[in-house]
């Protein structure tokens, strides 16, 4: 949009259906010939990158594959990330918006965020040392900021930190809110390994922090679909997460 004084780093990353990585590249724009600093400003810049395939077992996919730029002394924080789309076998089909509720999800907001993000339906299933939490979220408006997505496993009182927790972007760390469409539908899986939580009856809370004006990381407001708040912005699913050996 303007120009850039900055010279950042490209990263193409390849990751399984559960978002661990299984290839990656990390190199300069056009491997060192198309310095960001010399970008246009308002124009595109286009860039040609080859990441090298491992065997891909179709029916374990499909693969995402996902697009970041980042200040090289900063690599853990992006400046741009998004999902390009998935690899099913060799062949990719890029990022489509899906607008349709899942089957079996009626719809209707129970939870919104910041008049952005509503929370529209939700699964909560325990099977061994995992609780699958799924969650289906729908773009209130074009989004414009990259949010974390939190689901934090807490004790009802509240007194201490979260017993087991998954910080991070949504659809395994893959698809940030800021490329959302108004009308999307988003199902957000969350594998939260709860093997080493004591057994007990605990709360499940999930909601979305980003950075402030600032720049402080705050939480997005949170309120019902009467519009009263939620306590500390984190919303309660109401099931029962009791955990046994």
């Amino acid at each position: 949009a303007r120009p850039l004084s900055q010279n950042y780093a490209v990263s193409l990353r390849l990751t399984d259906a559960h978002g661990r990585w299984l290839r990656q590249l990390d190199t300069q724009p056009g491997f060192g010939f198309l310095p960001s600093s010399g970008w246009p400003a308002a124009q595109w810049t286009a860039d040609w990158l080859a990441l090298g395939l491992p065997e891909l077992d179709p029916a374990a996919g499909p693969y995402p594959l996902v697009a970041q730029v980042y200040e090289v002394s900063a690599p853990e924080t992006a400046v741009l990330t998004r999902r390009l789309g998935v690899l099913s076998g060799r062949e990719f089909a890029p990022n489509e918006p899906v607008f349709e509720l899942p089957e079996g999800v009626v719809g209707g907001a129970t939870a919104v965020f910041g008049d952005v993000i509503a929370l529209v339906g939700y699964t909560v299933e325990k099977q061994d040392d995992t609780l699958t939490v799924t969650l289906i979220w729908q773009a209130l408006g074009d989004g414009q900021t990259d949010y974390t997505r939190f689901v934090h496993l807490v004790n009802p009182a509240g007194d201490q930190p979260p017993l087991a927790q998954i910080d991070g972007f949504p659809v395994f760390n893959t698809y940030p809110t800021s490329q959302w469409q108004a009308g999307e539908v988003v199902t957000d899986v969350v594998a939260l390994p709860v093997g080493q939580t004591p057994p007990g009856e605990y709360d499940l809370l999930v909601g979305f922090y980003g950075a402030g004006e600032s720049g402080a990381v705050e939480r997005v407001t949170a309120v019902d679909k009467n519009g009263a708040p939620f306590p500390n912005d984190a919303v309660p699913l109401p099931t029962e997460a009791r955990l046994r050996n």
